[in-house]
Order: C-alpha cells, then structure tokens, then sequence
C-alpha cells in the first residue's frame, strides 16, 4: 500500500465531494436507505453474536460486538452508501471552493431530514413494543 500525504488525501476528498453533491435526490434517497440497512444489518447482527459470549467474559464479549459493528460501516463504505458522518466531509470540498453553499445545504439538509424521519419512526415502534410488552406481562 502506497504512502499518501495529506494534502493529496484532502485533494481525493474533495474530488469524491463534489461527485456526491451532484447526486440525485432519488438516488441520494436509495444510498441513504441502503446505508440504514447495512448498519442496522451490523448492529442486529453484533448484538446477536455478542449476547451468548457472556460466559467468556464482559471484554470480550464487548470486543466482539464492535467488532462485528464495524462490519456495517464496512458494508456502508464499500458500497458507496450516503452515512450522514460522510456528509460531514462535504465541508473540506466547502472550504477549498469546490461546491457551492447551496450544494452542501442541499446534500447534509436532505440527508439529515431523512435520518429524522427514519429515527422518529423507530422511537415510534419501539414506544408500541414497550407499550405492547407491559400489556403481555399484565394479563
């Protein structure tokens, strides 16, 4: 693997941003959906695997599920997902003059805007499994 210096790692961000931001909002929504997908695969998945190891002990156990967490993010960067973290770089492209203001309001607002959506979905559902968990132990 070949040495990069910094300012040519900051010049390929740069170049990556400035694709990003030309995405489509349809197909910004497709990447933004798969990029839940991998990481709630990898999520489920650590806690699956993490939850039989307590009889090897808490570090290990812990190791473990981020371990295999991490997995998800893999997933996220290889298949080119649209993370909300990766919108955060759109910043250096920013900076240096590479995209305009309305280019990185419009990627991290619309990105932002369907991770709200997606989490106050889940506080929803997970407020009807809590709901429908105290009804099972009351009757």
């Amino acid at each position: 693997m070949a040495f990069v210096a910094p300012p040519d790692v900051a010049k390929n961000c740069c170049s990556i941003q400035q694709a990003r931001v030309k995405l489509s909002v349809p197909k910004m929504l497709v990447l933004d959906l798969a990029a839940g997908f991998y990481i709630s695969f990898g999520a489920e998945t650590s806690i699956m695997v993490s939850h039989d190891l307590t009889a090897l002990g808490a570090g290990f156990q812990r190791f473990m599920l981020a371990s295999i967490f991490s997995v998800g993010l893999m997933i996220v960067i290889n298949g080119g997902a649209e993370l909300f973290t990766g919108n955060c770089l759109l910043w250096v492209a920013y900076m240096d003059r590479k995209i305009s203001t309305y280019e990185l309001l419009r990627s991290c607002l619309f990105v932002a805007t369907l991770y709200w959506f997606s989490y106050v979905r889940q506080c929803k559902e997970a407020t009807n499994v809590v709901a429908c968990m105290k009804k099972a132990v009351n009757e």
